[in-house]
């Protein structure tokens, strides 16, 4: 009697382990939750993928998406699918990994930092006399371009360091009309009044070397990018951008944003957003 029991007990946990490997992750992704450095390889198996709306009485609304939109493996990895609703993803070393001093040269760092340091190296742009200060047509005319203080000049900004670290941050853009991209995504309602929203996204980024990168905060405008250390490891890493938007309830108009980087890799749901 009681072999017969072990034996049904054993069945039922093969099946049921069976069952649970076969199906797709309905949240986050199902063998990197959590990781937040990866080797050289990046892996995603199943994962189900979600459109999703604020609904200003309920809140946060997720929908399973079931499409097969068109896709475009240009960073070159071993597999990449995304077929009714189900995302796959196994790739290595990427193709066309970019300097890291270019990389956090783009506006989307520099210009919002007041420095950026790799490897506890200062990276910044040197000033050169533009090109273009005889061209009496061109807005840097007679101008010295020190750090964007003149349209048109970015292409004559010099970084200095000796740093050559090669950086990929994965685009998962889509090259369709209906769809932007594909990425690990929550958006949130904080607050109704004022009107505060919560955007949380996950990036991976790939290095083949470890290395420190620090940010020092700056506020400009209505912009506040909070102080950052991101110690990245050789091979893919997570993260993390949580941006608070507030809007003012006397000028809608009129936003307050704040940015905070990290390495981390929270639970969110893969997102596919629709082009605005």
């Amino acid at each position: 009697m009681n072999g017969k029991i072990v034996f049904t007990v054993l069945v039922s946990v093969l099946i049921c382990g069976f069952l649970i490997t076969g199906c797709q992750t309905e949240a986050g992704n199902n063998n990197n939750e959590n990781k937040t450095s990866f080797g050289n390889m990046l892996k995603f198996s199943n994962i189900s993928v979600y459109t999703y709306i604020i609904n200003d009485e309920s809140g946060t609304e997720y929908t399973r998406f079931m499409g097969s939109p068109a896709i475009e493996n240009y960073f070159g990895a071993d597999k990449y699918t995304l077929i009714d609703g189900i995302f796959n993803l196994e790739i290595r070393t990427p193709n066309y990994p970019t300097s890291i001093i270019n990389f956090f040269l783009d506006k989307k760092f520099i210009n919002n930092y007041e420095s950026i340091n790799i490897n506890a190296e200062k990276i910044i742009r040197k000033p050169n006399e533009c090109s273009h200060k005889n061209d009496e047509e061109h807005p840097c005319f007679s101008h010295i371009c020190y750090d964007g203080c003149c349209n048109g000049c970015g292409d004559d900004y010099t970084p200095i360091t000796d740093n050559d670290i090669q950086i990929m941050e994965l685009d998962l853009f889509l090259p369709c009309k209906e769809f932007l991209k594909l990425g690990k995504i929550r958006e949130s309602e904080l607050s109704r009044t004022p009107l505060i929203r919560k955007k949380e996204e996950v990036f991976f980024w790939y290095l083949d070397s470890d290395v420190i990168v620090t940010g020092k905060g700056k506020t400009f405008k209505n912009f506040t990018n909070m102080d950052f250390t991101l110690n990245l490891k050789k091979g893919w890493n997570s993260v993390y951008l949580i941006e608070t938007v507030s809007t003012d309830p006397e000028e809608m108009n009129f936003r307050t944003i704040i940015r905070e980087w990290s390495i981390s890799n929270p639970s969110l749901r893969w997102i596919i957003e629709e082009r605005n």
